[in-house]
């Protein structure tokens, strides 16, 4: 079965990659994502408590001295995007590729 897999030219193995969306933005003016339900003052209050990659990375970078040095690009490569947390963890593994 093998041998015909490769004569074939199958795939033996399968990669998935992951893409991380890096967003970008101007000071306060992060995507604010609401419906018709919610109250003004609730979406306003929200959008500024909310932590975005860029604000984690900049607070990352006040935080943890290593973190200063990759660029906002390279990051994802050495920090995960913790969204539970709204944060910037040091990835365990480095399985990651540039």
């Amino acid at each position: 079965m093998d041998v015909i897999w490769r004569i074939f030219e199958f795939d033996i193995a399968y990669h998935c990659l992951y893409v991380e969306l890096l967003q970008f933005h101007v000071p306060g003016q992060q995507y604010v994502i609401f419906n018709n339900r919610n109250e003004f003052h609730q979406v306003v209050n929200a959008a500024r408590e909310r932590t975005t990659m860029l604000i984690g990375w900049f607070a990352a970078n006040i935080e943890d001295t290593e973190a200063r040095r990759y660029t906002y690009a390279a990051f994802p490569t050495y920090y995960v995007w913790n969204k539970s947390l709204k944060k910037r963890t040091k990835r365990k593994q480095r399985v990651c590729i540039r």
